[in-house]
Parts: C-alpha cells; sequence; structure tokens
C-alpha cells in the first residue's frame, strides 16, 4: 500500500486500466523497478526515476490480458 500511494498507482482491473497519477519517489530514492505487478489478468512492468524534484514513470511491458495504462504527471 505504501508502494502504492507513493508511485500514484490505481488500479482498475474491471476496466482494463492502470492509472499512474503523479508518481513522487523520496529524496533518498533515485529509481524503483516494478515487475510482474499484477492487476487483473494482466501484468505489467514500470521504471520510475526521479529527477530533482519530478518523477517520471516509463511503462517497459504489458502481458496476458490488454491493459491500458495511464501515465499522468502534473
Amino acid at each position: 500500500m505504501l508502494l502504492q500511494g507513493v508511485l500514484g498507482l490505481q488500479p482498475d482491473a474491471p476496466a482494463g486500466v492502470l492509472h499512474v497519477k503523479n508518481p513522487m519517489l523520496p529524496t533518498f530514492l533515485d529509481e524503483v523497478t516494478i515487475s510482474k505487478l499484477a492487476v487483473g489478468q494482466s501484468r505489467v512492468a514500470l521504471r520510475f526515476e526521479r529527477h530533482g524534484d519530478r518523477t517520471l514513470a516509463n511503462l517497459l511491458s504489458v502481458s496476458g490480458k490488454p491493459l491500458r495504462v495511464q501515465i499522468e504527471l502534473s
């Protein structure tokens, strides 16, 4: 739950969507890669990198059922 909150992960498995809203890594952590994150019957891999005060998110892969990944940065 902590990672979900910090990385802004909001899964909606019935709709086949993973929202990533305004991720923010703490200052002591420059990057995080998550592999095989389950969202319904889909698996997703994401990489998060901190650049100063901003955290960028990149979609690495999706497997299983189709999944739409929406990354929203403000």
